[in-house]
Order: C-alpha cells, then structure tokens, then sequence
C-alpha cells in the first residue's frame, strides 16, 4: 500500500493542479523552465527545459488523459518534428507500468531517435515523500496540513496514527518488526508536535504497541539507533523531528483526515437509502464513525491473530464479532435502521470497514504491528522468502468456489471468503491442490442436491444450507431470477443429471467431470497418501482435536479423508523446499496441527486470502473480507439454523419430499421447530421429533380412502341421530 493515499490524490487532480504538481516536481529535481506554451496556444501543449547542468533542451508533456499511449505518441512526434528535441519527458497523473512504457518508448526511439523518460502519479509521490514536499503537494490539492501542536494522549488515536503509517510507509516481510517500532515512536513524537521528552516517547510509544514493561528495551534502543542514523534528533534527554520529517508526518496525518473524510461520505450514502431524516443520518454517521474505525483495527486484529500459530482460530475471530455484535446494538439504540434491514446495514459498514481507503490502511497496518509480538506462521516465512507455496483447498471450501466460478459469486459468506482467497491465490501464482478425497465428497454432495429439487422454493432459508450447489442456487435465484433457469438445468452445468444419478458409477463419473472443471480453473486434483507412521499420527491428532472440541459425531470416511491429507502433510512437513497451507473451515485440523507441531499451516478462506492481500509488494488493492464474512454469517444465524432443519429432512427423507403432503408437513415441522429452539423447550432429537411429527400430520396414502370412509360414516350416524331425536320430540 506503500504511499497509496497521496497516489490517489494526485491522481484525482485536474489538470491544472496538476501542473503545478507537475513544475513543482521539475523544480525539485533541478530544472529551470526554457520555454512556456499555455494551454490554449493552438494545440502546442508540451514545454521545453533545460537541465542546467548540461544545458540539454528536452520537452515535457503533462497529461490527465486516461489514454496516455495515444497522448505519448501524439505529442513526441510533435515535438521532435516542431522543436528538434531528441529527448522528452512524459508527466502523467496516472499510473503508467513500466512494461507498457518500454513499448512505446522503443518504437519511438526506433522511429524517431526520442529518448523517453516519465513521471506519473506513483514517482511523484515517491519523489515527495523522499525530498520532503509532500506538503506543498497537498496544498495544491487543497488539502489542508494544521501545523503539529501537542494534543492529550488518546491511545486509540495514537493506535491509529501509527497503523495508518505502516501502512502508508509499507514494510518488507524481513523487516516488518523494526518498521512498526519505529512508525510508532515517530508518531508518537509527531503527536507531541515534534518534540518530546525521550522517556514520555518511550512510554506512550509503550501503551500504543501494548508492550510488556520488560519489552520497552527495544524501544530505547531504537531511538539510540534513530538518533545515530540522523532520523531523530535531540538532546539532554528530548528526542525530536526534522523539518523533512515533520513535513513527511504532516502529509501523513492530513491525508489520514482526508480519507477518513470521505469514509464519513460513504457511510452517509450508505445510510441515506434507510435513513431520510438528513439531522438523523448526521447523528448516526458521528455516532457510528468511532465504531467502524475500531471495527477495521478488529479486523487487522483478528487476521493476525488468526495468523498466530499458538491462537485457535474461534478465539480469534472472537474479538470481531463481538464488535460486530456491538455495532448492530448500536444501530438498534439508535432507532433510525429498520429491523428488517438491519442485516443489510451491518454488512455494508463492515464492507466500508475494509474496503475504503481508511479502513484499509488500518486494518493492514494493525496485522503488521501484531505480527511483532506473535509466533508468525510457514506462510508468511514462505512469502519474505520467496519460497515455493502451495495451498490444499477442503471441500467446504472448494465447493461453494467451483459454483461462483461456473455461475457467478453470490453474497453469503462462505461464497465471498472462497472467491477472495481464489483471487489472491490466483494474483500470487500459488498453486492450488485438491485432494481427489474431497472431490469424491463434492460429487456426493452434487447428488444430495438433486433431492433437493421438489423443496427448492420453499423456503428462502435454503440459500443458507450446508449443500453449496443448494444454497448457491437459491441465492441466484433471488437476485437474477429472469436469468436462472430450473434447478435442474443448473446442476446439470455441473454434469449431475437426474437419469444418470443413480448408476453404479455416477459418482465416480462425475468426479471425472468435476476433475475437468477444477482443472479448468487451474485446480490440481492430487491423490494424496500417507504410510503407516504418518497415517497412525494423524489419526491420533484428529482424535485428539475430535475430544478437545467434543466433536464426535464425524462420518467414518470424512475422517479417512481428513487423516489421508493429514498424513500426507505429516510426511512431507520434513521438506522446506515446500511450505503448505490447508485452507479449511473445519475447526479440528488447527488444533490437530497444534498437537503434532506440524510444519504447514491451517487457515480459513477470509483470512488467509486477507493476508495474501496484505503480502502484495505495493498493492492499493488491500481487501480484508473477514469482517464481511462474519457480519454475514451474523446477520444470517436464524436463517442458517432454519436451513440445517431443511438439510436434516432431506437427509431423512430423501426423495420422499416430492410428496405435496409431505412438503406441507415439513414445512409446518420447520416452524415448529424453529419456534420451540427459541423457546428452548425442545426435549427430542430432529430426527425424532420429525417421526412423531408426520404420525400426527401426515396422512398415509393407502389409509386415505378408509380415513375417508369412516368420516361419511360418522356424519351419516350424526344425521340419524339428530333425526330421532327430532322424532322422539314430536
């Protein structure tokens, strides 16, 4: 994310901010302006300068056009032609890659004998940031930087002052620890308006990086080394800033206001649609900024801590969902969002968490700073050591990737987490394995949905089940109902037809088609093995995880498959050429990785494709999804527990859903259910209660007649009754 805020900046600019961005940045490198064309000169929009060095004459052409290639070649013919330059200068406020620029450069200077050198957005702020005017940058802009004065210690201020600067100043993988500690104390001297007593740097730097009393060492001697480097000054006990630094600071701070500014922008016209009181939109908006600033600091929180080898995965995510919790308690005293679309809300401030400038900037600069005290994982080695990574997806995860990739991504979370990691992986070049073991299961929940089909608008829960290629359905459904065709059609993209399901080998059939779409997508689907040493210890972990987390109604052959691809990362955990993450949701791989002291790694979708996201060298397109999938998975825990009723009936019932009668009764049983589990009244199982269930509310089809008959004959004896009775009165 390395300065990405100020790239953005500039390249919001019009045209002429950005000439004047453009000659201020000229004039820093040392050249003197030779001739001027204005921009309304009759098309000669370039200008000439010198270097005063060589005295060379070059031409300069500033552009905010988007088609820059078209622009170049236009304006560098014009000039060599109109000018007899052979040398010219390309300033452009958008990105202009590299590669690209080689191309045109070469044909220019094969045609024409141009030398072509450029600027554009990305140098200019690097420019700055190296040679201190940021500042003057941002005045151009019109963006305001209020001289540093001491204010009060807030430690969620100074929290976030310095997560905003690792992110802004970016790090290595190798030298991440040093560059939080050292963001931190030149933040902490910049809050104190430049200058401040070494041991109250110390102290607060201390508070802001939660240091242990016996951890502030480091920070004394980071600032004896910063002081010897020449980036802090002082003396007699007082350490302080520079006038680059202070001004680099400066910069810092007014764009982490700007971009908080437009984070306030955004929550205003998410609320405006469910808020059209103007004063109350303002109120919640201030009400709610706080809570969505520490809502991004949770979620960088909860990705390391999910990245901590010593930390189970539940516990870490914990933290975000009670914040989580927290913000939709506060939407509810707030009075201004409807109940009904809370949900909604919720997941659009998590969004906003993390995807605008702000919140991104937070939540990656929180992960840095809590990698400094944690236990970091293979992958993250594996990355700064630019060592080869593969990743094995499990089924849950696969699952509901392949549906996205085949149709489109819907918005549940499962689906979001799987087709974040799926781009990351993919941005990476890290190569993802398939277990042929979870492809088998894939296919047998492929033709568990077609006993779907007779309840598959029944009920809107079902978006929500455990069988992807269900919940994906009626998700799409609802969204793009004119384009989805039967459920039928659908799962026959996968290759699942009703004809053919019931053969001897339809499922081995249909892994080989299920193989051919994953590969498809550049998913390997690898038979894994383990010998017998390794298969003994894996069994041994999993039933030990199995105990820990009181888990053990597991199926006999997820657990031979979950012990086949633990065996086979047991045996190959003694290789470093290959460092291996087990993508799952499944909350017994972490803990049987823990009690083999495995050397691969065991992460969710979300936040594994957070950290992939986090690992980009220069990326400004850091996304964090795990608040999104939690805020979802939050929102959706009524309709998820009324899904797992529908999924148990199919279970039990099988295709025997297709009777009308049946439906109806399921659909009462569900309600009854659901009602009861709120009232925690329930004394029987599902599966229990589901038999009593029908011998109350089903009627059998062969007693219907009999059922009918003895009905007339009751009425019929009613009838002779009443007509003796009226008898014996007359």
């Amino acid at each position: 994310m390395k300065i990405d805020s100020l790239v953005r900046a500039i390249e919001a600019a019009d045209f002429s901010v950005f000439r004047d961005i453009a000659l201020l940045c000229l004039a820093k490198r040392g050249y003197e302006p030779s001739l001027t064309d204005g921009p309304h000169d009759g098309g000669a929009d370039f200008r000439v300068y010198v270097s005063p060095q060589s005295a060379a004459r070059f031409a300069v052409q500033i552009s905010v056009a988007g088609d820059w290639r078209k622009k170049l070649l236009e304006v560098a013919e014009k000039a060599h032609k109109l000018l007899n330059v052979d040398t010219f200068m390309f300033i452009s406020s958008r990105r202009v890659p590299e590669a690209e620029l080689d191309e045109v450069a070469d044909d220019l200077r094969s045609r024409l004998g141009v030398k072509v050198d450029r600027m554009d957005a990305q140098s200019i702020a690097s420019l700055a940031e190296r040679r201190a005017f940021s500042n003057e940058i941002l005045r151009k802009l019109g963006i305001d930087v209020p001289p540093p004065a001491p204010k009060p210690f807030q430690r969620t201020d100074l929290r976030q002052n310095v997560t905003y600067a690792c992110a802004f100043f970016g790090t290595d993988a190798q030298e991440f620890r040093r560059t939080v500690v050292e963001n931190a104390i030149l933040a902490a001297v910049f809050q104190e308006g430049g200058t401040a007593e070494r041991d109250r740097v110390v102290e607060r730097t201390a508070l802001s990086l939660g240091l242990a009393s016996t951890q502030r060492a480091q920070l004394t001697s980071a600032i004896d080394k910063m002081r010897q480097e020449g980036r802090l000054t002082g003396k007699n006990g007082t350490v302080g800033l520079d006038a680059a630094a202070m001004d680099t600071w400066s910069s810092v701070h007014a764009l982490q206001e700007r971009e908080r500014a437009a984070l306030t922008e955004q929550m205003i016209a998410l609320l405006a649609p469910h808020v059209k009181d103007i004063a109350k939109r303002t109120d919640a908006v201030a009400a709610l900024i706080d809570d969505l600033g520490a809502l991004s600091l949770k979620a960088g929180r909860s990705t390391s801590a999910a990245l901590d080898m010593d930390e189970a995965p539940q516990v870490a995510q914990e933290p975000l969902r009670q914040h989580l919790r927290h913000l939709a308690a506060t939407l509810d005293t707030l009075g201004v969002i409807d109940k009904a679309t809370r949900g909604e809300v919720l997941s659009g401030l998590a969004s906003l968490a993390t995807s605008s400038s702000f919140g991104r900037a937070l939540g990656a600069g929180e992960v840095f700073i809590n990698l400094t005290s944690m236990k970091t994982p293979h992958l993250f080695h594996a990355l700064g050591e630019g060592r080869s990574l593969e990743v094995l997806l499990d089924t849950p995860v696969a699952m509901p990737l392949l549906c996205s990739l085949l149709y489109e991504p819907t918005r549940q979370g499962l689906f979001v987490a799987a087709q974040h990691v799926y781009d990351q992986l993919v941005g990476h070049e890290i190569p993802m394995v398939l277990p042929r073991d979870y492809l088998e299961e894939i296919a047998s929940h492929l033709l568990d949905a077609l006993s779907y089909e007779a309840i598959i608008d029944l009920d809107p829960d079902l978006r929500h089940s455990q069988n992807a290629f269900v919940a994906h359905y009626v998700a799409l459904r609802a969204a793009v109902p004119e384009a989805m065709g039967s459920f039928a059609t659908y799962l026959e993209g996968f290759g699942a037809a009703a004809t053919t399901a019931r053969g001897p080998y339809a499922r081995e059939m249909l892994m080989g088609k299920l193989q051919g779409s994953f590969r498809l997508y550049n998913i390997e689907v690898r038979v894994l093995s383990a010998g017998k040493d390794a298969a003994r210890r894996a069994e041994e972990g999993l039933a030990y995880a199995m105990r820990e987390r009181n888990d053990l109604q597991r199926s006999e052959i997820v657990l031979r498959h979950d012990a086949t691809t633990l065996g086979w990362l047991i045996e190959r955990a003694a290789s470093s050429r290959v460092a291996h993450v087990l993508c799952t949701w499944d909350r017994l791989h972490p803990l049987a990785r823990s009690q083999e002291k495995g050397n691969w790694d065991v992460l969710d979708p979300a936040t594994l494709g957070d950290v992939l996201s986090l690992a980009a060298p220069g990326s400004e397109d850091v996304t964090l999804a795990s608040p999104v999938v939690v805020a979802r998975s939050l929102t959706a825990e009524v309709e998820t527990r009324g899904a797992a009723v529908w999924d148990a009936l199919v279970a039990i019932e099988k295709d025997g859903l297709h009777d009308a009668r049946l439906q109806t009764a399921a659909r009462d049983f569900k309600q009854d259910w659901m009602a009861k589990a709120e009232k925690g009244t329930r004394v029987r199982s599902l599966q229990e209660s589901w038999e009593a269930w029908k011998v109350n509310h089903v009627v059998e089809p062969q007693n219907e007649a009999a059922a009918k008959k003895a009905k007339e004959a009751k009425r019929a004896a009613r009838a002779a009754r009443k007509v003796g009775e009226r008898a014996a009165k007359g």
